[in-house]
């Protein structure tokens, strides 16, 4: 993985946003349906080919997919719930730059294709969403994931001497078999070459660097966007930040919280270059300037070796 531009037949641009479920905040101000236009500007405005975006409730998923169809992506995905309700962890993607050739979702619990299901000791049901595109420019394929993992033990594998992130960890292991599976099925039913196609995981894991989610991938062989192989340069801004507003004692206890827990990462004839942290914020109705989301948007570049299809 290298930071600088890669000269390959193909670039695409990736994104990963966790725009923070639609419920009532403590500030009525950074509710979705104050921030909801801003956050679609930030999504169109980022060029992204691929979108990966996490906490979607359903009527922020119909919001979004009337409103990014206009622009030209089209969507995988539903809720996490056992009828497609709850939460969604959906893909957006240029429909003049892909050719969708399959997609699926799975539960990353002990019951993966249940819907609805979720890891013993997990707080809710989590999944990912799987999609094998196809440039139509160069009929390259690429395998894209987003996934959002659970939450729960995040507070205590930051006390010393603690267990570390075993749930994020577990739910890594299994998410990785999922993904491999997907790439299987899709490359026995495809011609040669597809089995080794660059695969790229997007989302919010909850994990931070060398902990949970992000040490199982990076075991795994797996790139990471923020960081390149040799560790000689390392982005560590955080991603979950908050919202920042409300009172002092809050923001700034949102502030000793922040952390990097959204990542990118990715296998394969692949490179990951230009990595970005932002947008971030936005000038709401009240005339003040306010966080889009309590986490920040993710984007890198990833670049398609000639030999990758």
């Amino acid at each position: 993985m290298t930071r600088r531009h890669c000269d390959a037949v193909t670039r695409l641009r990736v994104a990963s946003f966790n725009i923070r479920m639609e419920t009532s905040e403590p500030d009525p101000m950074d509710n979705w349906s104050e921030r909801k236009r801003a956050v679609l500007t930030a999504l169109v405005d980022s060029g992204a080919d691929i979108l990966g975006l996490q906490e979607v409730k359903p009527d922020q998923l119909q919001f979004l997919v009337s409103s990014l169809q206009s622009h030209g992506y089209q969507h995988v995905g539903v809720g996490r719930g056992k009828d497609g309700d709850d939460e969604a962890s959906p893909i957006f993607f240029k429909e003049d730059v892909f050719d969708l050739l399959k997609h699926d979702q799975r539960w990353l619990c002990e019951t993966p294709s249940v819907p609805g299901s979720k890891l013993l000791d997990a707080g809710c049901p989590r999944i990912v969403t799987a999609a094998l595109l196809e440039t139509k420019a160069s009929q390259e394929r690429f395998f894209a994931f987003c996934c959002h993992l659970d939450h729960r033990g995040m507070d205590r594998a930051a006390l010393p001497f603690s267990a570390g992130l075993q749930i994020q960890a577990k739910q890594a292991e299994i998410l990785l078999d999922q993904v491999d599976a997907f790439c299987d099925v899709s490359s026995s039913t495809s011609e040669l070459g597809v089995a080794v196609a660059p695969r790229v995981i997007l989302g919010d894991f909850n994990s931070w660097r060398n902990a949970g989610a992000h040490l199982v991938l990076s075991q795994r062989g797996y790139q990471e966007a923020s960081s390149d192989s040799s560790k000689s340069w390392i982005d560590g801004q955080p991603t979950f930040t908050g919202f920042r507003s409300g009172p002092l004692w809050r923001r700034l206890l949102e502030r000793f919280l922040s952390v990097q827990i959204d990542w990118i990462f990715a296998k394969g004839h692949v490179t990951l270059s230009k990595y970005e942290v932002g947008p971030g914020s936005y000038m709401a109705s009240d005339g003040r300037t306010r966080n889009l989301s309590d986490h920040l948007m993710i984007a890198a570049d990833v670049c398609l070796q000639p030999d990758a299809a």
